[in-house]
């Protein structure tokens, strides 16, 4: 599978997040900036990329993963999308 940072190049994965849970999702608060929200997100995604996983991963921890790394794009497609 393709992960492109590429929004208009990626199709929906069925995630539908409201602002509360996507901010859940990356462990923060209501309050957070948006540089907090980016910074966060840009860790989470270092540690669960499926390139990086698959160096070292098993089949099963590849595929969780990469669920994983599409959730955490939604969610933080979801805040950047909100003022």
């Amino acid at each position: 599978a393709t992960f492109s940072s590429n929004s208009q190049a990626r199709q929906p994965r069925g995630f539908s997040f409201s602002r509360q849970d996507a901010l859940r999702r990356l462990g923060l608060e209501e309050e957070s900036s948006a540089v907090e929200i980016k910074s966060r997100y840009r860790a989470l995604v270092k540690e669960c990329h499926p390139d990086l996983v698959a160096a070292k991963g098993s089949e099963d921890e590849i595929k969780a993963a990469a669920l994983k790394f599409c959730e955490l794009q939604e969610a933080y497609e979801c805040l950047s999308q909100q003022p």
